[in-house]
Formats: C-alpha cells, sequence, structure tokens
C-alpha cells in the first residue's frame, strides 16, 4: 500500500576559526518528503499478484541565511540562490564584501571550488571560509540529510504496520 510522510526541518551549522576570529552560521529551514509508492503488476500463473515498491525522497531548502562575523564585523554575504532560499545544483556563487568570490562549477560529479581572495583580505581566511561555504554548507548537503530523515521515519512507520 502506497504511504507517505512530510517532514518540516530547521538546522543550524556554524563553523568557527577561532585563532582568526572568524564564525560563520547558516540556518536552513525546509520540508522533505518520502514516499513509498507501490505498483501492483498483473496476476502470474499461479494467480499471485506481483507488487514492485519504490521509495522515493525529496527536500527544498525554503528559507537560507548566511552570517559571516570577523572579529566584531558584520561581513555581507551574497549568493545567486533566489533571494534567502536554497536552490537546484552546486553550481553557485558567493561574494563575502571584503573577503572573496567565491564560484562553485558543478560538472557531473567533477567540480570545483574557485576562490579570487580580494585585496587586503587574509588568503587563510579567504580561502577556507569560501571553501566552507561553497562545498560543505551548501543547502544541498543539508537536504540530502533531511531525505534520509524523511525516508527513515517513513519505514519506521510503515514496517510497524
Amino acid at each position: 500500500e502506497d504511504a507517505k510522510t512530510k517532514l518540516a526541518w530547521e538546522v543550524k551549522r556554524t563553523v568557527a576559526i577561532e585563532s582568526k576570529g572568524v564564525k560563520l552560521t547558516c540556518d536552513y529551514k525546509g520540508v522533505a518528503e518520502a514516499k513509498k509508492d507501490v505498483d501492483y503488476e498483473d496476476r502470474d500463473w499461479d494467480g499471485s499478484q506481483e507488487r514492485e515498491v519504490e521509495w522515493k525522497t525529496s527536500a527544498t531548502t525554503k528559507e537560507f541565511k548566511l552570517q559571516l562575523t570577523l572579529g566584531t564585523q558584520k561581513i555581507s554575504i551574497q549568493h545567486n540562490m533566489g533571494g534567502d532560499k536554497g536552490s537546484g545544483g552546486y553550481g553557485q556563487s558567493y561574494k563575502a564584501e571584503g573577503l572573496f568570490e567565491v564560484q562553485n562549477r558543478s560538472n557531473w560529479g567533477l567540480d570545483t571550488v574557485h576562490i579570487h581572495v580580494l585585496d587586503r583580505a587574509d588568503p587563510l581566511v579567504a580561502c577556507a571560509v569560501g571553501f566552507i561555504l561553497a562545498y560543505w554548507m551548501h543547502p544541498n548537503r543539508v537536504e540530502d540529510v533531511a531525505k534520509q530523515r524523511a525516508l527513515n521515519l517513513l519505514t519506521e512507520r510503515v514496517s510497524s504496520w
């Protein structure tokens, strides 16, 4: 029998480079869904009915907020993910005022992160924060976890029937 579950989620991830006074916080809010899709096939020669079960998952980031502080200074970050939402694939760009410009180029599993360190920025800070932001803190990584949690919740519920 078909079954599904929908899960609202909220995640906060923080990374700090204490020796440099850097703190990056990403807040994510979204929805994940898992579905058990059962297709019944025609009856076999013995009268039994075959069935095919497919598990489907999806997750969407509805809200994505970034906060970067360097010492006591708040650094503005722009991205191209459509307002405050996460979006699509990993191929995104970010710009941290006075620190860096980052391009995450998605290329069929051979993704690259290009970081341009701006004048007067600490290269260690710019490269570390730029890479962490573009690669590890991308909304798709959080969505992957949310999809798995929704699927785990559904399989626990379905197996108890």
